[in-house]
């Protein structure tokens, strides 16, 4: 394969920079091809059918246990060229930084290649390889200082759980009240300390948050990444498409971009004869004998 080729030739240590750019853009392909082919398996079943065959004696089966999907051998594929990045030792300096803070050598390739890793394990849902990757990266990656990389458009996630807050507390606050109503039985008043106000409230904590906004960043709804350590959101591509479009995608399109045509449990009306299943409408039958 040429992807395969290509990667050899990235991990030579002398010369392997000279094709790194063409290394990011064959795995960009690959990546974008392995996940279309995951969403319409149908498009390769012939070939899937023919190499089980041939594997497997005709169905015979073996005992090697399951197959590598086509995402997870792209992944993986794409996960040498990863590696040979992570371990490139060229450069001015042991970090792997040049003077102004960007990456450099092969080392540029690092958080391209390990990104498109993590977009086809997470895609379709074959995600046992991503924690290894973020290992490699916690370990041995040079850290992120590009100039570029900080100028990301962020919000503080401290905000976002301040108005999630606020929000609650005015859904719980009948009109004209100046706190929540927690109503107490009066049997009960003055038996137990019973919370007050907003302390009655279940009201969102930052765990809520991260829980919310890394679910969203998943499905595609929020374009960016969440920096834990600053408690932020950072926005994605805004240089290109602009912040709020980068950062919150049309959710009507991202969902129908991964819909699939077919309803699970729904039965289409069909004008088929009827056949072993089928459904037998009895409006007009007689019994038999009968003119």
């Amino acid at each position: 394969m040429e992807q395969e080729k290509a990667i050899s030739a990235l991990q030579n240590q002398t010369h392997g920079i000279i094709i790194l750019d063409t290394v990011v853009s064959y795995s960009r392909m690959f990546a974008r091809l392995a996940m279309g082919l995951d969403k319409q398996p149908q498009l390769i079943a012939h070939l899937t059918t023919k190499s089980n065959s041939s594997a497997g004696g005709g169905g015979g089966g073996d005992d090697s246990g399951p197959r590598e999907t086509l995402p997870e051998r792209a992944a993986n594929t794409i996960r040498y060229a990863f590696v040979a990045c992570l371990n490139d030792r060229t450069g001015s300096s042991s970090t792997g930084l040049s003077p102004t803070g960007a990456p450099e050598g092969k080392r540029r390739g690092i958080y391209t290649l390990a990104n498109l890793c993590l977009k086809i394990l997470f895609a379709c849902r074959k995600t046992r390889g991503a924690a290894q990757i973020f290992e490699n990266i916690f370990v041995q990656s040079p850290p992120l200082r590009n100039p570029e990389a900080r100028k990301a458009p962020t919000f503080d996630l401290k905000d976002v759980l301040a108005i999630f807050r606020w929000q609650e507390t005015i859904y719980a606050t009948p009109p004209g009240a100046t706190q929540p109503d927690n109503y107490i039985d009066p049997d009960f008043v003055g038996m137990v300390d019973e919370p007050t106000g907003e302390d009655a409230l279940d009201l969102p904590d930052m765990n809520n948050i991260h829980s919310k906004m890394t679910a969203l960043i998943h499905q595609g709804l929020l374009g960016g990444y969440i920096s834990f350590s600053r408690e932020k959101f950072a926005i994605q591509g805004a240089k290109l498409k602009g912040a709020l479009a980068a950062g919150f995608p049309n959710a009507w399109k991202t969902i129908e971009a991964r819909a699939d045509a077919e309803v699970p449990g729904w039965k289409l009306e069909t004008s088929a004869p009827i056949h072993a299943g089928g459904v037998v409408r009895l409006s007009g039958v007689r019994p038999v004998g009968l003119s």
